[in-house]
């Protein structure tokens, strides 16, 4: 049976030339100009899970001209109007590409805000659009966290010590203060370490809970000299409130080895009549000595990284 062959006609042969043309100028085009480090998009380099974070940030400090307005342009992330249709239309293809929740779109912020720190004083562009961020009002958890990220930024950036970030914890500073500055030094990690002899001597005379929750927290994102840290957070593990039990159960397995002295305490813990105080317990001794633990039959070979 012989086919019938196909006439296109002069509007159709136009139309689908000109819907060639604007395919190559929405996507072929970005992409060729897009700037690329070792053949790799910076896109690419700041999206793939395929990179390692040391990796990542030596790629934006080879490429930091074009590397910061780039992170500056995804602090302000909105789906374009085609990636909102995707969201509602085709859920499935919109968590491929990681936009189906406002929570992954404000992760892309929160690595736009953690990877300009990253890049110091070469990063003072980003400063004013940090600043909008930190002092925004609160919306949600991650619009908060979002916050933090980019309040540590500017500290990275601006060359702040942690002592004058640290002056508006007085001993009249309320929960919000606390909250702010407490996840501020957790993000900052190592670099706050001056911040703990502080922090410690607060844990042990403020008697506000939601505050040494804080506290508790910005020591686990800091875990630095544990020989001022292990024996009050190993306290705070023995607490009544569950927030504070669980936070510093877990600030004990961010210490690794370094907390072995609280051994003993997490393993009494591994019976406690909270699942979730159990279940921290058996993670942060895994995470302190993962040989000792398996004999406790504890093992979290196969999670590369189990929940805290």
């Amino acid at each position: 049976m012989r086919r019938t062959p196909i006439h296109l006609t002069k509007p159709v042969v136009i139309g689908l030339l000109l819907i060639g043309v604007v395919l190559l100028i929405v996507i072929v085009l970005p992409w060729a100009l897009e700037p690329r480090y070792q053949g790799r998009s910076l896109n690419d380099w700041i999206e793939s899970r395929r990179v390692n974070h040391s990796e990542r940030v030596a790629a934006l400090r080879a490429r930091k001209a074009q590397a910061v307005p780039l992170l500056i342009q995804r602090l302000s992330f909105e789906p374009s109007p085609l990636q909102r249709l995707v969201r509602e239309r085709f859920p499935k293809v919109a968590e491929r590409f990681r936009l189906s929740t406002d929570e992954s779109i404000e992760q892309v912020r929160i690595s736009a805000a953690r990877l300009l720190g990253e890049l110091g004083s070469d990063a003072l562009p980003a400063v004013p659009h940090l600043e909008n961020i930190w002092k925004s009002e609160y919306q949600s958890w991650s619009t908060d966290e979002c916050r933090w990220h980019a309040r540590a930024a500017l500290v990275k950036i601006r060359g702040e010590s942690v002592e004058s970030f640290m002056e508006p914890l007085n001993g009249n500073a309320d929960e919000e203060t606390w909250q702010d500055h407490g996840l501020v030094l957790a993000f900052l990690g190592t670099n706050a370490a001056a911040a703990v002899p502080r922090l410690v001597e607060t844990l042990r005379t403020n008697r506000n809970e939601r505050v040494r929750n804080d506290i508790v927290i910005a020591l686990s994102g800091i875990h630095s000299q544990p020989a001022l840290c292990i024996e009050p957070l190993m306290e705070c593990a023995a607490s009544s409130d569950w927030r504070l039990r669980e936070s510093a159960i877990s600030a004990l397995g961010r210490f690794g080895r370094d907390a072995k002295p609280a051994w003993s305490n997490l393993v009494e813990l591994l019976h406690h009549s909270e699942r979730m105080t159990a279940y921290r317990a058996s993670v942060s001794l895994w995470q302190i000595d993962p040989e000792a633990a398996k004999k406790l039959g504890i093992n979290f070979e196969k999670q590369a990284h189990p929940r805290p």
